[in-house]
C-alpha cells in the first residue's frame, strides 16, 4: 500500500508545480503593479497639488531711438521688430524682410537694426496685456526715408495704446541730431506707425 502511495502522490505533485508556479509568478506581477500605480499616483497628486506660479511682472515701456542710415539702406524694404528684455529695458530689434526674385521674404539670422532705449514712458506691459510683434511696411518706410532725404536724421520710436489693454504700436517721430525730442514739439510734425502684426499679419 506504501509503495503504490507513493508514485500516486509524486505524480499529484508534479502536476501541481506549474499551477503553483504560474500563481507564485501572479501575485509577484500583482505586487510590481501595485507599487507602479502607488508611485505614479504620487507623482500625478504631487504634480497637481503645485499650483504656485511666480507672477507677471509690471514692466515700463521705454521711447527708443536710433539713426535713420539702416532704413535708408533698405528704403522700400518692410521690417519686422520683435521686442527683447534685456536686464533693465525692453527694445525693439528689426529685420529688413527681403524678396529674391519674387520668392518667399528671407530675414538675416541678425537683426539688421537695434534699438535704444531713450526715455522711459507711464506706458506699461504686464498682466492681461498684449506684446507682440511690429511691423513697418515698405510704403511708410519708403515715405519716411524720401523725408529724410539726403540728410542723417534721429527717429524715435514712442510706444502708444489707444485704449486701456490694447495693443501696442509704435509712433516715429524724426528728429536733427542733437535736437531733443518732445521739447516744444510741432503738431504738424509727422509722424509714422509701425503696426501691431497681428492685426496686420502680411505684407502689401
Amino acid at each position: 500500500m506504501t509503495k503504490l502511495f507513493t508514485p500516486v502522490r509524486a505524480l499529484a505533485c508534479l502536476l501541481l508545480l506549474p499551477f503553483l508556479f504560474a500563481s507564485c509568478q501572479s501575485k509577484q506581477a500583482a505586487s510590481d503593479t501595485e507599487k507602479t500605480d502607488s508611485t505614479s499616483i504620487t507623482l500625478s497628486t504631487s504634480g497637481v497639488v503645485d499650483n504656485t506660479r511666480d507672477p507677471i511682472p509690471t514692466i515700463k515701456l521705454s521711447s527708443l531711438t536710433v539713426t535713420s542710415g539702416v532704413f535708408k539702406a533698405h528704403r522700400n524694404e518692410n521690417f519686422v521688430f520683435q521686442h527683447f528684455l534685456s536686464d533693465t529695458d525692453v527694445t525693439l530689434h528689426g529685420w529688413a524682410l527681403k524678396r529674391i526674385n519674387g520668392g518667399p521674404g528671407q530675414y538675416n539670422p541678425n537683426p539688421d537694426v537695434t534699438l535704444t532705449p531713450f526715455q522711459q514712458t507711464t506706458l506699461t506691459v504686464g498682466p492681461n496685456s498684449y506684446i507682440g510683434n511690429q511691423v513697418l511696411t515698405k510704403g511708410n518706410e519708403k515715405d519716411m526715408v524720401d523725408e529724410i532725404g539726403n540728410k542723417n536724421m534721429n527717429l524715435y520710436f514712442v510706444p502708444t495704446q489707444d485704449t486701456p489693454g490694447g495693443r501696442i504700436y509704435y509712433k516715429i517721430y524724426i528728429f536733427t541730431p542733437g535736437q531733443l525730442p518732445f521739447d516744444n514739439m510741432k503738431p504738424h510734425f509727422t509722424s509714422y506707425s509701425t503696426n501691431p502684426s497681428p492685426p496686420h499679419q502680411g505684407f502689401d
